[in-house]
């Protein structure tokens, strides 16, 4: 991937996000096994690897982020969006569901 020169650092986003948001489990799972933090946010604005994997509906990768320890709560910072509500408000019932199951 080319990134500008002029990219900020700050928007680089985590390999875990990067895992989430292309559908890699197998990825996710080394990484994760690796130590990686699950809750990790991609940049300033608080996006963690469950908000990707919602937008996207994935329900393998809720399981697997789930199981490690996604805190389902955690919104992004700048609108204060959560995984359950960019979930339902693309249409994702079942993983909104799942999500759902895990709240508080």
């Amino acid at each position: 991937m080319y990134l500008p020169y002029t990219y900020p650092i700050r928007y680089l986003p985590t390999a875990l996000c990067c895992a989430s948001q292309n559908g890699n489990v197998d990825l996710l799972k080394v990484l994760l096994k690796a130590g990686a933090n699950v809750n990790q946010v991609r940049t300033e604005d608080g996006i963690t690897p469950l908000f990707m994997a919602s937008q996207k509906g994935q329900v393998d990768l809720l399981k697997v982020l789930l199981k490690a320890g996604a805190n389902v709560n955690q919104a992004e910072t700048t609108t204060g969006v959560s995984p359950l509500w960019i979930a339902s408000q693309n249409g994702y019932v079942r993983y909104s569901e799942s999500i759902n199951k895990n709240r508080w």
